[in-house]
């Protein structure tokens, strides 16, 4: 026999549990949704039917590498079991490897310390440290540090928070962050090379006899360093190759050899073609160590693990012996100080062991990659890594910081692009830790993922125990304990299990009263009044509350709750003077239930009005009951709102069950509050329409306003439906002819250009006052608007109504204040002196620039046609992708300096997101001004041609005009 556990698993299928809170699209043989832990435009939640589980994950296509115990493997060749270091530099197990069926973008990341690019799916987490530009002009891309020697506030250097974002928002100059790996010195002090490496020689002649028990020394580590720089391996022999003028190094080869293993080496001077010295020492053995210690052949170089947690000392001697053998030190230049330590290598391994080696030592360094190519006379270039460092450095592009114990090396990003891509993406889940190593930097995803329970559990907020409940009630299955064993842990009713009780109870008793209890006979004729049916009573579970203190209140005491529980399940008040009685008396009830049909909460309708309680009241919040969280009837309303893709939101429960009894099932209510963000976003997974109808009095239009503020800010679309006169709400409209609420529904507008036709309803024929009152109450709403194409089909929109130019509509946008309640708060504009003429659009756009030159792409495309003499110098620059400041004559710069505190300060803000607004609002508004001068210009040549009474050239000039314009 099943345990009950299971059973309740088998009856509950994952697809159809997931798709009663999410809108499912097919991706193969599973599905995909919009992950509802962490708000997203694009699915990254993969539903399984074969395994019944649900994953929430971004993605790396075929060939990105992963840091493994074992060196950097490519994702698609993990395998559950490896090893895989974390975001805390720590090794954790891979429990899964997930792949899915992906078409869309793709973000190439790379950096400045590490140019080799990462391919990354928009909707991956990645950690990530938001920059604070430096005060100085030619730093400005650096992360503030502690020793730069600028002496700013230590604030600067203090506030720095790790986050996690999706790649999708990451912006250049950003940080990414690398752990350093704390590699514990080791107590070993010597080695047995054989027995490290299982080095065994099965036939051939025996070698000679050497040393094979070596101190890790300072020598030994030299002689390593110099063996994978230049060494080789042979069957029979090791070799090492340098230059005609490294015999200095040839024969320190020959000593250390000697030494350490007591064998005898060869020097070859090559003539000839190959020029050079070649040391080679003859030992079969030995060359079979050399081969397993340091790898075979120069792309699979890399140093032996016991190295790493070896002393300083012995660490330098082993970089040492690397850069003298394949490396460089720079001389002074007039470009670049000297000192500069370059070494370039074709081991992707190797690279990063050199380079954790000196992160150890807290130095940066950088890795300049270059990929595989042929060049133009057929030669065969490897892909290579040239790693450059300084010794000692004061400042760098990156920093190293410490966070909760661990520390980070920071990379800022120098470069995104995007590029779609369509094919199978891979991620690891990773055992206690959502999150595992790049060559560059750490990811993490949501990390969400489960079976049916799981989910229940982080949607609805619940524990193990009534999730399985949820489940049990809706699969018809009555759990027969008040506890489960699930594993070794054993979990309980709690709380929310007695309050989820006590609602379901009373929802019963109220609906028993109400279909056949005498005292419920006026509460039954006010509904049959209503024009609702006996169906419908059913199906809503509409119920009755008799007007009795304590009729519940006794009824639930018998059931064996106790009075706290009664109250805080929000069906019982407690008074000042510690009396409970019933919330609800003598009213109309109508339960209100979550996603999955359980009931939760409760609003009420007066019954008989005594002109002193108040018309509706609802259940008070409680641990299962959230009103801005709250859809009523969305249980119902789901299926019919992902068919039509619109979820119709109404004010009042009568309203919504006068819809659904129409036949109109995408309809639903707020639970007794004004419509919020959350409850936006949840109706935004089920449709990508939101229509709202709002009664037309003040406080609907208030809630209305409200409303669409919020949707705007969040780029979630949304119409206005109004009812045909003279209806005040879908239920009159319904009851005098259904088909008034689909006229309504398909006469819905755009909400904010419903918001503008009713303003100018009160004022036809608008005078200049009228228009300005009209502008001030909608170009906040307009400012705040998060899609670009809404704020430009607005400002046109408005433009046309009020019969203003689009030019002055944007200019009076700039100076608006965002509305206050929804927009960040700003400090007060700089005054300006009235004798100072105040920077044009084309000034502002060229100082936010010289500020931060990180936007230049942004105007790139816009300045190309801008002549402007006096800017000249710069705006060539800028249209070329790049500004050389040093080439820009000194009083042009002292211009710009100018120029750019003084658009900073207008704008009062260095906040990338802020300025970037501003930025999109200005480019708006030049584009807007060269259209307003082109209409002009032509307006005036047309006005001549028809003065001369030449239609040819009126037709020609307007033809023309037509094609600038579209």
């Amino acid at each position: 026999m099943i345990d009950q556990i299971t059973e309740i698993k088998e009856r509950s299928d994952i697809v159809e549990i997931v798709s009663s809170y999410l809108t499912l699209k097919k991706a193969g043989s599973n599905l995909k949704a919009c992950c509802p832990f962490h708000h997203e435009k694009s699915p990254s939640m993969m539903i399984s039917p074969e395994r019944q589980t649900f994953k929430c994950f971004g993605c790396f296509p075929a060939g990105q590498l992963v840091e493994t115990v074992d060196g950097f493997r490519e994702i698609q060749n993990i395998t559950p079991g490896e090893l895989v270091y974390t975001s805390n530099a720590r090794l954790r197990r891979v429990n899964l490897v997930f792949e899915r069926e992906y078409n869309g973008s793709l973000f190439e990341v790379s950096t400045r310390m590490i140019t080799q690019p990462i391919l990354i799916t928009g909707d991956h987490n990645v950690y990530v440290i938001r920059t604070k530009n430096c005060k100085q002009k030619s730093r400005e891309s650096r992360l503030c540090q502690r020793n730069c020697g600028q002496r700013c506030p230590t604030q600067f250097y203090n506030d720095y928070k790790l986050e996690k974002a999706k790649a999708s928002t990451l912006k250049v100059n950003d940080y990414l962050l690398y752990p350093l790996k704390n590699n514990e010195s080791t107590k070993e002090k010597s080695i047995d090379l054989v027995a490290y490496t299982g080095a065994t020689l099965k036939r051939g002649l025996k070698p000679r006899i050497f040393n094979s028990t070596v101190a890790i020394s300072e020598k030994f580590a030299r002689l390593s360093g110099l063996y994978i720089a230049e060494g080789s391996g042979h069957r029979a022999y090791i070799r090492f190759s340098f230059g005609n003028h490294e015999m200095d190094f040839a024969q320190e080869v020959v000593s250390l050899v000697r030494e350490i293993f007591g064998l005898e080496s060869s020097i070859h001077e090559r003539n000839g073609d190959k020029s050079g010295i070649e040391v080679t020492c003859c030992n079969s053995l030995l060359a079979r160590i050399f081969v397993e210690l340091f790898g075979k052949g120069a792309c699979n170089k890399k140093i032996p693990q016991f190295f790493l947690g070896q002393d300083r000392g012995v660490l330098e001697a082993l970089i040492g012996g690397i850069v003298d053998g394949d490396g460089s030190v720079s001389k002074d230049q007039k470009k670049c100080r000297g000192g500069r330590i370059s070494v370039k290598v074709i081991s992707h391994g190797l690279v990063h062991q050199i380079k954790d080696i000196l992160l150890s030592w807290d130095i940066k360094p950088s890795i300049n990659y270059s990929p595989h190519r042929i060049s133009n006379s057929g030669v065969n270039h490897r892909e290579a890594w040239c790693v450059n460092w300084y010794e000692q450095v004061s400042a760098n592009y990156s920093d190293i910081l410490e966070i909760n114990g661990v520390k980070y090396w920071l990379l800022p990003i120098r470069e995104i692009k995007e590029s779609n891509f369509e094919g199978l993406v891979y991620n690891l889940n990773v055992e206690d830790d959502h999150s595992y190593l790049t060559p560059s930097f750490m990811v993490g995803n949501c990390g969400e993922g489960g079976d049916v329970i799981t989910f229940i559990e982080k949607i609805e907020g619940l524990d193990f125990f009534n999730a399985l409940k949820l489940l049990a009630d809706r699969a018809g299955i009555e759990l027969k304990d008040n506890s489960v064993k699930f594993g070794s842990t054993e979990h309980k009713a709690d709380k929310k299990t007695r309050i989820f009780e006590i609602n379901e109870w009373a929802k019963k008793v109220y609906h028993q009263l109400l279909v056949n209890h005498p005292k419920a006979e006026k509460a039954r004729e006010y509904l049959k009044k209503r024009g609702m049916s006996e169906e419908t009573i059913q199906s809503f579970e509409i119920g009755y509350a008799p007007a009795s203190w304590d009729f519940l209140l006794r009824f639930l005491l018998n059931k064996n709750y106790t009075e706290a529980e009664i109250v805080e399940a929000g069906v019982a008040i407690k008074s000042e003077r510690g009396k409970v009685f019933d919330r609800f008396r003598g009213r109309i009830i109508f339960p209100i239930n979550n996603i999955m049909g359980n009931t939760i909460a409760f609003t009420s309708r007066i019954l008989e009005d005594d002109g002193q309680s108040a018309k509706y009241i609802n259940s008070s919040e409680s641990s299962i009951y959230t009103k801005g969280k709250t859809i009523y009837a969305l249980d119902k309303a789901k299926l019919s709102i992902k068919e039509q893709d619109i979820a119709i939101v109404v004010e009042g429960q009568m309203d919504v069950i006068a819809c659904h009894q129409a036949g109109y099932k995408n309809v639903i209510a707020t639970s007794g509050t004004a419509l919020t963000l959350d409850q936006l976003i949840i109706l935004n997974r089920y449709a990508s329409v939101i229509g709202m109808c709002f009664d037309s009095d003040e406080a609907g239009q208030t809630a209305m306003k409200r409303a669409i503020r919020i949707a705007m800010q969040n780029d979630i679309t949304t119409k206005i439906i109004f009812m045909p006169k003279p209806f005040k709400d879908p239920d009159e409209a319904i009851k005098a002819d259904p088909s008034n609420w689909l006229k309504a529904v398909k006469g819905a507008k755009p909400s904010l250009q419903y918001w503008i036709d009713r303003l100018l309803e009160k004022s036809p024929d608008p005078t200049v006052d009228d228009k300005k009152k009209i502008a001030k109450e909608i170009l906040p709403i307009i400012k705040i608007t998060s899609s670009e194409i809404e704020k430009e089909y607005y400002i046109k929109y408005l433009s046309e109504k009020i019969f203003i130019s689009e030019k002055a509509i944007i200019e009076s946008l700039d100076k608006s204040k965002a509305d206050k309640e929804f927009a960040p708060n700003r400090p007060a504009k700089v005054s300006e002196k009235r004798d100072e003429k105040p920077p044009t659009a084309l000034e502002k756009i060229l100082g936010i620039i010289w500020a931060n030159h990180s936007f230049l792409i942004t105007v790139q495309d816009t300045l190309r046609l801008v002549d402007e003499p006096q800017y000249l110098p710069l705006i060539e620059m800028i249209t070329q992708g790049e500004i050389v400041v040093e080439k820009i004559a000194p009083a042009l710069r002292t211009q710009l300096d100018q120029l750019s505190v003084k658009t900073l300060a207008d704008f009062n803000s260095n906040d990338d997101d802020v300025l970037k607004n501003e930025l999109n609002f200005l480019l708006g508004r030049l584009r807007s001004d060269e259209r307003e001068g082109l209409r002009e210009n032509f307006a005036h040549k047309i006005r001549e041609a028809e003065e001369k009474g030449d239609k040819e050239l009126v037709r020609k000039l307007l033809s023309e005009f037509s094609n600038l314009i579209k």
